[in-house]
């Protein structure tokens, strides 16, 4: 019991002391930890900027290109000369080239399976109709293809990438 005593005695004077410097150098101090702060800062590499990822519906995430052009100069020259940049793409009003006019948005499978393309307030879709009801309705995730021969459209459902219908 005499030694907890002891060391505990032992302890409040040490911080005591500590405390009798830090007043004495209270400027000093905080300057000190300014500088120390700011190196901190400025050499961990962190950015204040835009987010550059792509999340994808099943969550992994992606650096759009912008991120890779900063770190791999010379491999981004060469990748923007070749036709994967423009093959594959979020989908978009920009990307996708089909029609979502009313008249142009139709595709009949038989008379009875129709699949219309369809803008909604959370994306771009292909939606399958019967006479009686919407059976189904897909969104547009990516697209590929540049459209001068054509695209294809895909959808996520899950972590498994399908291809929608009408392509």
């Amino acid at each position: 019991m005499n030694l907890f005593i002891v060391l505990t005695e032992s302890k409040a004077f040490q911080l005591t002391a500590l405390m009798k410097i830090f007043n004495a150098h209270q400027r000093s101090f905080c300057i000190m930890l300014l500088i120390i702060g700011c190196m901190a800062f400025f050499t961990t590499g962190f950015h204040f900027t835009k987010n550059n990822t792509i999340i994808l519906p099943n969550g992994e995430a992606f650096a759009e290109d912008v991120t890779c052009m900063r770190y791999h100069q010379n491999i981004y020259n060469s990748y923007i000369h070749t036709a994967h940049l423009n093959s594959a793409a979020p989908a978009t009003e920009q990307t996708i080239k089909g029609s979502f006019k009313p008249g142009e948005n139709r595709y009949n499978y038989n008379p009875y399976d129709i699949v219309m393309l369809e803008k909604r307030d959370s994306g771009f879709y292909q939606v399958w109709y019967t006479p009686f009801r919407e059976v189904a309705a897909y969104r547009f995730d990516i697209v590929t293809g540049s459209g001068n021969k054509g695209q294809s459209y895909l959808y996520w459902k899950g972590n498994q990438l399908f291809q929608l219908p009408v392509s």
